[in-house]
């Protein structure tokens, strides 16, 4: 085996360059650390701009989005006050109409003398003449009339549409009370006092439960006439109408306190039906306790 000897100065020269080659390596090393640090916190600077920039951003667009709400509702408070205002100037428009006093009137093949207005309402005027009561058509009359009511086609429309639909409701009620008191009449029919009592003992807290029922009728439609009337809205925030027996309100009863419109009518008849449930019930009550009587007496 041949072996090599390398020279101590040749053996003391490589490990200098080894050395300055572990150096500058490491020098190297330094550098490639400080850069990866150096973009690792660019990167994270970077970050932080585009989530301030994000952030900010969308807290601006928020309050854009805010700021577009507040107005919408702004305008739709706006709006919502001129629909209460025109609906106000409507009304007294229509009643300074009344008590207008016409010599002679005609439309179409009416024809009025000494002719007063009564009501006005968005589609008809009542007029009082010397042949008695007439409502005309606003649509058949003038212009000039029309202008002064504040008609327009389309709410006339939407008016008559609503004073046939609480016509059927007041038929409606009408004929409940016809109705009660078709069995009323029947339970008189039978002869027998015991079945007669028992079926008064049933009808009672029947027409009990239909007067409640049509008491609430009365209600919503006075309720739902407060809201295009102000003054039954005044009238519905004080004493002069009775949600607990709305048949005997003040504003039914006492003619003083009574406005001068034309879907009272409707209440009229609503409350006119609620008292012939309570007369009918008021007789069956009667008729029962004579009845009971009779039978205890025969026991």
């Amino acid at each position: 085996m041949i072996v090599c000897c390398v020279p101590k100065s040749e053996h003391e020269g490589l490990r200098g360059e080894f050395n300055a080659l572990e150096e500058v390596k490491n020098q190297l090393q330094g550098k490639v650390d400080q850069l990866t640090a150096a973009i690792g916190q660019q990167q994270k600077e970077n970050q932080a701009s585009i989530d301030a920039a994000v952030k900010e951003a969308r807290s601006e667009a928020e309050g854009q989005i805010r700021e577009k709400e507040d107005e919408i509702l702004k305008v739709q408070g706006e709006l919502e006050m001129l629909k209460k205002e025109f609906e106000k100037f409507k009304e007294v428009r229509r009643t300074g109409m009344v008590d207008r006093k016409y010599p002679t009137l005609v439309v179409k093949n009416l024809r009025m003398t000494d002719a007063v207005i009564k009501n006005v309402s968005a589609s008809t005027v009542k007029f009082a003449h010397s042949g008695g009561i007439s409502s005309v058509r606003l649509a058949d009359l003038g212009s000039d009339m029309q202008w002064e009511a504040v008609w327009t086609a389309e709410e006339a429309e939407q008016h008559e549409k609503y004073i046939t639909a609480n016509n059927a409701k007041a038929a409606q009620a009408s004929q409940a009370a016809n109705t009660a008191n078709e069995i009323m009449l029947a339970i008189k029919d039978k002869g027998q006092s015991e079945r007669r009592a028992e079926e008064l003992r049933k009808l009672v807290p029947n027409l009990t439960q239909l007067i409640d029922a049509r008491r609430q009728d009365l209600n919503d439609a006075f309720e739902r006439l407060a809201r295009q009337y102000s003054r039954l809205a005044e009238a519905g925030n004080s004493n002069d109408w009775n949600r607990e027996a709305p048949e005997a309100s003040p504003l039914l009863v006492d003619w003083q306190k009574r406005p001068a419109m034309q879907g009272l009518r409707e209440l009229d008849a609503l409350a006119s039906g609620i008292k012939a449930i309570q007369k009918q019930g008021s007789a069956a009550v009667d008729e029962l306790s004579r009845l009971e009587k009779s039978l205890d007496s025969t026991r």
